[in-house]
């Protein structure tokens, strides 16, 4: 399989965005410090909201399928991600107990919602909440005032397919091993992203099937290729087509911004797909 390389659109899960914080320069009558705290505050902030939804998957996962692993694979994979956000050990088993019935919680139910922004782009939209009517309208409401609308059942996954998602870091000499065992494991495809900001790795996507993600993963961790770390998995709707928005005017390109920023930051939203191509706005 040939190696493409390509500068590949962040394909969050239950992750939400990454935040890029800076701090501003220092003028006269500015606390440095001020800037620093507030700074701290808005990561403190996006960083509990994750952990939130974190909690919220990892109870549901377990209440419908269980705490065994093996009889499990859905769990390793939220796990995987919680422990690679530094989610504490104490919030993921209260999350596991809640789950299992050891301590009581909240019911949540799991619900995907298909939807339009503007240009038409699709968006699958995956929530968990445990009052169903009050996520239809907080959706409902946040499309709409962004150019879009909530779609039906099957108008918008047509544009996607179920995928599993793979990312790995991996050193410059171990790159053609890496590239061995994926495909040897079942690979579909491996994309190299560009990080300039890093020199000492480089990171990879890896395109599997959904059955095949966490057996790729394993081949991944349990290889005798040294220099491949930061192995994590999470299952995906990839978009058959993409949406330029080469000819998008200002306001639509801002509607499109502010809404996937409106639905990723919903507390019952778990997770926010778009077929997008957002490397056209740059």
């Amino acid at each position: 399989a040939m190696l493409a390389r390509s500068c590949v659109q962040s394909l969050s899960s239950v992750l939400g965005p990454r935040v890029a914080c800076s701090i501003p320069k220092r003028f006269a009558g500015h606390s440095h410090w001020s800037n620093i705290k507030r700074v701290k505050a808005v990561e403190d902030v996006k960083r509990a909201k994750i952990f939130g939804k974190l909690s919220r998957e990892i109870t549901n996962v377990v209440r419908l399928h269980g705490e065994e692993l093996s009889g499990n694979p859905r769990l390793g994979v939220v796990l995987a991600h919680a422990r690679s956000v530094n989610m504490p050990k104490q919030a993921i088993d209260k999350a596991l107990k809640s789950g299992s019935g050891k301590l009581e919680g909240v019911a949540y139910e799991e619900y995907l919602y298909e939807g339009f922004g503007p240009l038409r782009g699709g968006f699958l939209v995956s929530v968990l909440t445990d009052n169903k009517n009050r996520t239809v309208q907080h959706l409902r409401t946040i499309f709409a005032r962004n150019g879009g609308e909530l779609g039906v059942s099957g108008s918008a996954s047509k544009l996607f397919v179920k995928k599993g998602l793979l990312t790995a870091h991996v050193i410059p000499q171990s790159e053609s091993g890496f590239l061995d065992e994926a495909i040897n494991a079942g690979a579909e495809d491996v994309l190299e992203i560009e990080e300039p900001s890093n020199k000492d790795t480089k990171q990879f996507e890896v395109h599997t099937d959904f059955v095949s993600m966490m057996k790729v993963r394993k081949s991944l961790l349990n290889t005798s290729v040294e220099g491949i770390t930061n192995v994590q998995a999470e299952a995906v709707w990839i978009p058959l087509n993409q949406v330029s928005l080469e000819d998008a005017d200002d306001e639509q390109r801002g509607e499109i911004d502010k809404l996937i920023n409106e639905l990723e930051d919903l507390d019952d939203v778990q997770s926010v797909r778009h077929n997008y191509d957002i490397q056209t706005q740059e």
